[in-house]
């Protein structure tokens, strides 16, 4: 799936008028847009006995607003009153109780097409770019998917933006047999998930002292999170926004203005990245944290930590490039794979003041936080700053410009599940025999893996080097769906399924 998080808008397809005179085309184009999976969304919030609760209260089909957009004429569904064949348009809410059997099908269409499902006795959806991060009284889920009549045809459920309540998405195939799954526990509430998030995330946005800065939002306000009200009058049922978000006020009197995010700082886990960085290799004494990837042709830097305390920035250097790593050799590390590039990457210190890019305001705020949290330039652009700066053949318009942004994915999908500086790291890049950097956890850890020997496990108690997010919701789903931005750098933790012509997806709202 697609994550660019710009809508791309679908291509119109040319229709024949004459049929009569062009069959064999139109007979080409039936099978191009013909259905090719099928999508039935099941409310389980529907008052019955054993049913889902959303904060205790059941929300019948009526009470289901579906919003969809980048649909591009390529989603219909029957009316359940009148049986007419009705085309999803963009934008505009519709009752999951107007849809026949809760069923819509999906043509081959455009990249990333979306549907927000959302309870309410009213439309909880306005305006025309889907729910805002900070809207109220909007509990919502999203389901997304890609159809283009090709092999990388897929589907995901989405919580990185943020989470409101549990959905279940089972795919089949055309013989009805399951072929993937992504769910909850059995069970569980959206009450229960917002309690165990607010275990372990800040109760307000984190950034500038709050002393010192004006811009610090207010409950209620736009840019106060990481919990958002979504029921009227009932305190506990909130819309927990992702760590990957984060907010960029408007300027204040001193035309200053403050970057927040929605996670704790990550200080401490730099500060001990710095304080034990060493030579893991001793054929090269670079000091650093390896860090290597299989995609792209391969490549393989190091990370150090600059600043100091509340000041941490990062810095890549001594990249190599074209590596060419392989699985026969079980992507054994190897620092001196490939060729040496001209140039390194550097990031922002947290704290630091930079120009907003429209060069009237300038911009405090946890750079280095916000870029492992989303793997985001945050400002500006990747290569030229003010965040992120590559150099040499790293600059924009270098030869290995394209690089920076999956080199910082590397750093961030290490850091966030908490493997870069475990033990566990340590000690598998230590082996002799078979040394191992970040490409060989990426390529093969499993699901398993990943819950039962990183995040909380690879640290000792207190130590918050992860992302708590992340970690919380691993734990509520065994690591499936879009849980974060870098699931899909972990090979094993992919959300993205499969579908081919004849597939069904059955997304569920709430676990019963």
């Amino acid at each position: 799936m697609d994550r660019n998080p710009i809508n791309r808008p679908c291509v119109t397809r040319l229709r024949f008028a004459a049929v009569s005179l062009l069959g064999a085309f139109a007979l080409m184009w039936a099978e191009a847009v013909s259905a090719q999976v099928t999508l039935v969304i099941k409310n389980n919030f529907e008052p019955r006995p054993g049913a889902a609760t959303y904060f205790s209260d059941n929300y019948p089909d009526e009470q289901v607003w579906l919003y969809f957009m980048n649909s591009g004429g390529f989603v219909s569904y029957t009316t359940a009153k009148g049986g007419a064949t009705q085309t999803v348009a963009d934008a505009q809410s519709i009752q999951l109780s107007t849809v026949k059997g809760g069923k819509f099908t999906l043509a081959v269409g455009c990249d990333s097409t979306k549907v927000f499902a959302g309870l309410g006795s009213d439309d909880p959806f306005s305006g025309t770019n889907g729910p805002g991060l900070f809207d109220q009284d909007v509990p919502y889920a999203l389901a997304e998917w890609t159809i283009k009549g090709d092999a990388y045809d897929n589907v995901d459920v989405t919580y990185e933006d943020s989470f409101s309540f549990p959905t279940r998405l089972t795919v089949k195939n055309a013989n009805g047999d399951k072929t993937d799954q992504c769910t909850f526990t059995d069970g569980t509430g959206a009450a229960a998930a917002i309690r165990a998030l607010k275990k372990t995330l800040p109760s307000g946005p984190i950034g500038p002292d709050p002393a010192k800065d004006n811009n610090l939002p207010k409950p209620g306000e736009v840019g106060y999170g990481p919990f958002v009200s979504t029921v009227s009058g009932n305190a506990d049922a909130l819309r927990c926004i992702g760590s990957s978000k984060f907010w960029i006020s408007g300027p204040d009197t001193n035309h200053l203005r403050s970057e927040y995010i929605y996670a704790p700082s990550l200080d401490a886990y730099l500060k001990y990245l710095k304080d034990n960085e060493t030579t893991l290799f001793t054929s090269n004494k670079i000091k650093g944290w390896y860090i290597d990837f299989s995609g792209n042709d391969g490549y393989s830097g190091y990370l150090s930590i600059t600043g100091d305390d509340q000041n941490y920035g990062l810095h890549i250097h001594d990249i190599r490039v074209a590596t060419h790593p392989a699985a026969l050799n079980k992507w054994k590390a190897d620092p001196t794979a490939g060729t040496a590039a001209t140039g390194d990457i550097t990031v922002t210190a947290n704290n630091a003041v930079v120009p907003f890019p429209d060069g009237s305001t300038n911009v405090k705020g946890l750079w280095a936080d916000t870029v492992i949290y989303s793997g985001a330039a945050v400002m500006g652009d990747f290569w030229k700053g003010p965040i992120i700066i590559g150099t040499g053949t790293f600059a924009q318009g270098g030869a290995n410009a394209g690089l920076v942004p999956t080199m910082i994915a590397s750093i961030s999908a290490s850091m966030a599940t908490g493997l870069l500086g475990s033990d566990l790291y340590v000690k598998k890049i230590g082996d002799k025999d078979s040394p191992g950097g970040t490409m060989y956890w990426f390529n093969t850890a499993s699901r398993d893996d990943v819950q039962k020997k990183l995040f909380d496990k690879a640290w000792k108690n207190g130590q918050l080097f992860f992302d708590p997010f992340w970690e919380t919701m691993g734990d509520l789903t065994q690591q499936q769906g879009y849980l974060s931005p870098f699931n899909d750098r972990w090979a094993k933790l992919s959300p993205d399924y499969t579908l081919k012509k004849n597939y069904t997806i059955t997304w569920e709202l709430g676990i019963p």
